[in-house]
């Protein structure tokens, strides 16, 4: 019973978010039009996100938690947050290298397409709170909060991890996308289970997504792109060396905390 009252309760969450979205699609087409709201998409984002939030503090409450509990709200060490902001950005590039050196947006030409959806759907400021803000934090209430929290009760930890990644990368919708989403919620998953706080993996979740707006500050994208043209292998290798060192600084530090907090129980 209570293995099925856990995947029905994923299904259901996963549900309310893939159908918030897609009914605020559909009230801007027929309030306002097709065009509107497909030249706006991050706008539905924002509004389907600041639904699912209420909605998601409802279902909890009526089982008799609080989202805090049910998400993992809890303290942590503040001092590695810098790992934290790292990690996206050098996890970003990494992928992004990875993309060009093996032209992966020319055999999924589908992938360039959601991005220029979402990179040009709307002004400036809506997309930066939709891809920045709302669509991260409601994506990491619903995946390595609800969803991990749900699994993780009947099932290994790493199991959960697993299944809750494998479901973040589905809803991506393409499949170059799904590849990368996966690989992220597993790293953002083992986040999660070493810190025992879902905040490192919304930061994390942020400083991925937010990498582009910032570097877009200071370099136009082509620039970015020739740069890493040019240099594939060395950007794939530092990128992928300084991943892995900051993931396991992270498994270090929070596995150093927890033993020192149980010595002193």
């Amino acid at each position: 019973m209570k293995i099925i009252k856990a995947i029905l309760f994923t299904i259901l969450y996963t549900a309310i978010y893939i159908g918030l979205q897609f009914i605020v699609l559909l009230v801007m087409i027929f309030a306002i039009g097709i065009d509107f709201a497909f030249e706006n998409l991050t706008l539905s984002i924002v509004l389907s996100s600041i639904l699912a939030f209420p909605v998601y503090w409802s279902f909890v409450n009526l089982r008799k938690q609080t989202l805090s509990t049910a998400c993992n709200f809890r303290k942590f060490d503040i001092r590695q947050i810098p790992l934290f902001i790292l990690l996206g950005f050098f996890l970003q590039y990494l992928v992004q290298g990875i993309m060009i050196i093996f032209k992966l947006e020319e055999k999924f030409p589908e992938h360039a397409r959601t991005m220029q959806l979402l990179f040009e759907g709307g002004s400036p400021i809506i997309i930066i709170l939709a891809i920045v803000i709302s669509g991260p934090f409601i994506e990491e209430i619903l995946f390595r909060g609800l969803i991990f929290n749900e699994l993780k009760n009947i099932m290994p930890h790493a199991l959960a991890v697993i299944i809750q990644a494998l479901i973040f990368g589905l809803i991506h919708g393409n499949l170059l996308q799904m590849s990368y989403a996966f690989a992220f919620g597993i790293i953002i998953g083992f986040i999660v289970i070493w810190s025992h706080s879902i905040w490192p993996a919304v930061i994390t979740h942020i400083s991925i997504n937010g990498t582009p707006f910032l570097t877009s500050l200071f370099w136009e994208s082509n620039q970015i792109n020739q740069f890493i043209s040019n240099n594939k292998i060395p950007v794939i290798t530092t990128c992928g060396i300084i991943v892995i060192v900051i993931v396991y600084f992270i498994y270090r530090l929070n596995h150093t905390v927890s033993r020192t907090t149980e010595g002193s129980c």
